[in-house]
């Protein structure tokens, strides 16, 4: 009954979508377009944020043979066609594998993906992500390094990670730590070696083993993160489930207003802007070139008809010493997320008659959205916010919603940490003084908590599964806590020593400890012992 509620809730929206596919000209085109955007603006709040698997299942069973993803290597040019049809069943598969004994991964655990943005195992891993209600870490490859690793596992309290043959060693080296064993799971072509590495799933191996359908239904809130990382200044940046149905709808649009495409090149685009594209039956082409000459030949090789690229792709030709030669290609449209200068403009023109839509980030100003409530429009131009907790001022707390403060709380004691709860409504506030205190954003209400460390408190950690909050302090306890009422629930004292650190396991059953004289220990929450001593 659950799921077939959020299959009729979808199924006004997707029903528009194709309706606009089928537009036979113009003007049928924008008044469709405008019965789609007052339907999604009317229906928000009842769409299940799981729109785009949908989408692809619809167009899985209406049009099984339509081609939905491209993948071209950079060198051979030989290419790899997946249909709707293998995108569903694949995300599936993999669904599957992440939820199953494999892995067992619970909604709202994470999963870090170190693969390359043209990789298609890195956009079926996000629907699987997607249809599990776990959270998708992307990491690209050309960025890696070896503290990059560990800061995403910290900072994005990483449960799972998964790679490929390529960068298989380096991330192997890096993911060893014992206080939070990892799920792993890496990609080799099905040719190669089955063996897999100690502790590592051959992901590909179980994922043609595993069904191709995903049954289980996942409830989850419209404002559960579904997508989360590292910005450059390393500020976590996430997009909840409402927030990336709002910003595939706009991205979907922007690329559609005027004519859908057949098949557009994404270059060193995201998954968002990606994964737009299918809402209307578009096929995404994907293709590694370094220069210009090679982005030439692909034009002329391939059937693109539209252009998708950031500001340094199309700054190629203004680099070219020699005026390049008009083209003859199936592009119609140009389009760029990052505005272009009049003389780029000028020259892509010059090469292919063509005028490159940079509107991307004003779009949802256009009247085509005046439909659109303004807390719709306006949720979608935050999608991208960063929520920045700012505690280097000492005896006050802000929460900025950008520019301006949204709530202001003042204490006696200097705030030394902050955690806030997976759902971004409530933030954990720890002063010097080892007070705890809860802030929630919903209801701007505060919560003392009644009992709290009477010494400072030197970590904490959190279990989004229970909703629950472990400190440890130099007064030489650990206490567990209930993050939604603010009490305390169980307490371990240690009179010879300091806890210095603390941190859940994934299943959230056991937890483990450092002390300040190199002693680990290992505690079951159920029964309140300690299950292993490391000296």
């Amino acid at each position: 009954m659950i799921r077939a509620t959020r299959q009729l809730s979808t199924k006004s929206v997707i029903d528009k979508l194709f309706n606009v596919v089928q537009s036979s000209s113009y003007d049928e085109r924008q008044t469709k377009l405008d019965h789609l955007i007052d339907t999604y603006a009317r229906q928000r709040k009842a769409i299940y944020p799981n729109l785009v698997n949908d989408v692809i299942q619809r167009w899985a069973l209406e049009q099984p043979k339509r081609e939905a993803l491209w993948m071209c290597e950079s060198k051979s040019n030989e290419s790899e066609i997946l249909t709707f049809d293998d995108v569903y069943k694949q995300s599936c598969r993999l669904a599957n594998v992440l939820t199953n004994e494999e892995f067992d991964l619970a909604p709202g655990q994470t999963v870090l993906v170190i693969l390359p943005n043209t990789a298609k195992e890195r956009i079926l891993l996000l629907l699987a992500c997607i249809q599990t209600g776990l959270i998708f870490c992307p990491y690209d490859p050309k960025d890696l390094t070896n503290a990059g690793i560990s800061e995403r596992i910290r900072k994005l309290v990483i449960n799972c990670v998964i790679t490929d043959e390529n960068n298989l060693d380096m991330v192997r080296y890096y993911t060893g730590t014992p206080l939070r064993p990892l799920k792993k799971g890496y990609f080799m072509p099905c040719s190669k070696s089955k063996l897999s590495p100690v502790s590592w799933t051959h992901l590909m191996q179980h994922a043609n083993n595993a069904e191709s359908r995903y049954t289980k239904f996942v409830n989850i809130n419209h404002n559960t993160p579904i997508i989360r990382l590292l910005s450059n200044n390393n500020n976590v940046i996430e997009y909840s489930q409402e927030a990336l149905n709002l910003r595939l709808i706009l991205a979907g649009l922007w690329l559609n207003s005027n004519k859908t495409p057949r098949l557009i090149w994404m270059k060193n685009q995201n998954e968002i802007i990606s994964m737009a594209s299918w809402l209307f039956g578009s096929s995404i082409f994907y293709k590694e070139t370094e220069t210009l000459k090679s982005m030439v030949q692909t034009f002329e090789n391939y059937p693109i008809d539209a252009f998708c690229a950031t500001l340094a792709n199309y700054q190629m030709l203004e680099n070219e010493h020699e005026q390049q030669r008009e083209i003859t290609t199936n592009l119609q449209q140009l389009f760029s997320t990052e505005s272009i200068t009049s003389k780029i403009k000028s020259r892509w023109h010059s090469l292919t008659n063509l005028y490159i839509r940079d509107d991307y980030p004003g779009f949802y100003k256009k009247p085509i959205l005046n439909d659109f409530s303004k807390h719709v429009r306006q949720t979608a131009y935050v999608a991208d916010k960063v929520y920045r907790f700012s505690y280097n001022i000492p005896k006050i707390y802000r929460f900025w919603y950008f520019s301006q403060v949204y709530i202001e709380a003042k204490y006696d004691q200097t705030i030394c940490g902050l955690v806030s709860s997976y759902d971004q409504t409530r933030i954990l506030i720890v002063t010097i003084s080892g007070s705890l205190n809860i802030l929630n954003l919903v209801t701007k209400s505060h919560l003392n908590l009644m009992r709290t460390h009477i010494k400072s408190i030197t970590d904490i950690d959190y279990d989004d599964i229970r909703k629950q909050l472990i400190s440890v302090g130099q007064d030489g306890t650990i206490r567990i806590w209930c993050f939604r009422t603010g009490k305390q629930l169980s307490e371990f004292t240690s009179e010879r020593e300091i806890p210095l650190i603390v941190t859940y396991t994934p299943n959230r059953q056991i937890f483990a400890c450092g002390f300040n004289n190199g002693t680990i220990k290992i505690f079951d929450l159920n029964t309140s012992i300690i299950l292993n001593e490391i000296k």
